[in-house]
C-alpha cells in the first residue's frame, strides 16, 4: 500500500514546511561504499511511495567514531644489526605500522645494551615518527669511534606504549657494534739516573699480569740506573728504556706513568730551580717532551699517572698554561727533594705550588698507618704515594 505525505512520518524522520517527511538515518558505510544492512531495512519500511513523488537521498561521510577505528600495530627490526668502529659503519632499526597511514605517528622506544649512547654511539632519541603516507620510519644508529679496547658491544631498542597504537610481539631489536681498538700498551717513564726500582718493577707486573703489555721510556734511550737499595735484585736492576721521550706519541699507549726517585726531577717542565746533581736538570728538550706527552694524553681523555716524586712531573706540567693537578686532590710520599738552590723543598711543596687542591702524603689519605692505600683517581689524573702504593 503506498504511503502518501498526509499519512504520519516513519520513525527518525523529521517534517517538511510542505507537510512531506524526510529520513533521517546514521549508518555506516562498509569497505565497498555500501550502505550496511540497518540503513537499507529501514528504506524499505517507507514502502511504495506515491506516483510522482521524488525520493531523495543523500550521504554524508565523515570520520567513523573511535570505537569503529582500527588501532595500528607497531613492531619494530633490525635492517642493518651489524654497526663497526672501524670506518664509523652505522647501525638502522626500523619502526613499521600496521593500517592507514593518513596521519603521522609517533612511537616511543627505550634504548639499553652493553654500549653507551654520546661515547659509542648517537642518534637514537627515544622516540621516531613514521610520517603520513607512509608504513615505517628509519632510527639510525651513528658510530663514535673511541680509543678503547671494549670488545662489542649492542644497542638495544625496545618499543613502549603511547598514544594511537598498539605494540606488537617484534617489540625488541639489537645493533652489534664491532671494536676495532686492540689492547695499546702503557708506557711507564723511569728517569735515567735514580729512578725507585720497586715503583718502576711492580706498576709492570701488575699490568702485564692484567694482559696489559708495557713499554719503558725514558729521556734517553740508554742504560739507566735506579736509587741503590729500592727493591731491585741481585743484579742491579738497571734499565734500558725501550724508546726516549722524543719519539713517543700518546696515540701509540693506553696511558702513561711517572716513575718517582729523585731523578723523576729531570722531567719537570715548569720548574724554575736548578738541582745540584745535574743529571736530575735533564735538558729544556727532554723536559719539553715530557710535558707533550702529558698533553698528548690528557687530550686523548687517557690517564695519567705519578708515583711518590713522579707526581711532581705531573704538577710541573702545562696544559692550556695551568698545572693538569689545579684544583685536583692528589697524593705524594713525605720526603724531601734534592738539594737545589731554590731551597728545602718537600714533595709536598711541589704539588702545593702549582694549585693542587689537597695534597695527602706520609699516609695521609685513607688509612693513615699506611701508605698502601694511598692512591688517588681525580678525573684523569692517578696519583700514587710511593712504592707501597704503586700495586694500585
Amino acid at each position: 500500500m503506498a504511503r502518501s505525505f498526509d499519512e504520519p512520518p516513519p520513525e527518525d524522520s523529521f517534517t517538511t514546511n510542505a507537510g512531506g517527511w524526510t529520513l533521517l538515518q546514521t549508518d555506516h558505510l562498509n569497505q565497498k561504499g555500501q550502505a550496511m544492512p540497518r540503513f537499507m531495512n529501514r528504506l524499505r519500511s517507507l514502502g511504495t511511495l506515491t506516483a510522482g513523488c521524488l525520493l531523495s537521498i543523500a550521504a554524508t561521510f565523515g570520520t567513523a567514531p573511535a570505537s569503529a577505528q582500527t588501532v595500528p600495530t607497531v613492531t619494530i627490526a633490525a635492517t642493518d644489526s651489524v654497526a663497526s668502529e672501524r670506518n664509523r659503519d652505522p647501525g638502522a632499526l626500523r619502526v613499521t605500522r600496521t593500517g592507514a597511514t593518513t596521519s603521522p605517528l609517533t612511537v616511543r622506544y627505550a634504548g639499553s645494551g652493553t654500549a653507551t649512547i654520546g661515547s659509542d654511539y648517537a642518534g637514537p632519541t627515544g622516540s621516531v615518527t613514521i610520517a603520513a603516507g607512509q608504513a615505517s620510519a628509519t632510527i639510525a644508529v651513528t658510530i663514535i669511534d673511541d680509543v678503547y679496547v671494549e670488545g662489542r658491544e649492542t644497542v638495544i631498542l625496545t618499543l613502549v606504549s603511547g598514544t594511537g597504537y598498539t605494540v606488537g610481539a617484534a617489540k625488541m631489536a639489537t645493533v652489534t657494534i664491532s671494536d676495532n681498538d686492540t689492547q695499546r700498551p702503557a708506557l711507564i717513564v723511569i728517569p735515567n739516573n735514580d729512578f725507585y726500582y720497586t715503583e718502576y718493577g711492580t706498576p709492570r707486573r701488575e699490568l702485564e699480569a692484567a694482559g696489559i703489555p708495557v713499554v719503558v721510556g725514558a729521556g734517553r734511550r740508554q742504560l739507566s740506573t735506579p736509587h741503590p737499595n729500592s727493591g731491585q735484585g741481585a743484579d742491579g736492576g738497571r734499565v734500558t728504556p725501550d724508546i726516549d721521550l722524543a719519539s713517543a706519541r700518546a696515540t701509540n699507549y693506553s696511558t702513561i706513568v711517572f716513575v718517582g726517585g729523585w731523578g723523576a726531577s729531570q722531567y719537570q717542565y715548569a720548574f724554575q730551580g736548578t738541582y745540584a746533581n745535574a743529571a736530575y736538570n735533564a735538558t729544556p728538550a727532554i723536559r719539553a717532551d715530557a710535558n707533550r706527552l702529558i698533553n698528548e694524553f690528557l687530550s686523548q681523555n687517557k690517564y695519567v699517572g705519578g708515583i711518590c716524586l713522579g707526581v711532581s712531573d705531573l704538577a710541573w706540567a702545562r696544559v692550556n698554561g695551568v698545572s693538569p693537578i689545579r684544583g685536583r686532590q692528589v697524593t705524594t710520599a713525605a720526603f724531601s727533594s734534592p738539594t737545589n738552590n731554590v731551597g728545602q723543598l718537600t714533595y709536598r711543596w711541589h704539588m702545593e705550588q702549582n694549585g693542587a687542591a689537597a695534597v695527602f702524603d706520609g699516609g695521609g689519605y685513607g688509612n693513615p698507618s699506611t701508605y698502601t692505600d694511598d692512591v688517588i683517581v681525580d678525573g684523569r689524573i692517578i696519583t700514587a704515594g710511593n712504592y707501597d702504593s704503586a700495586a694500585l
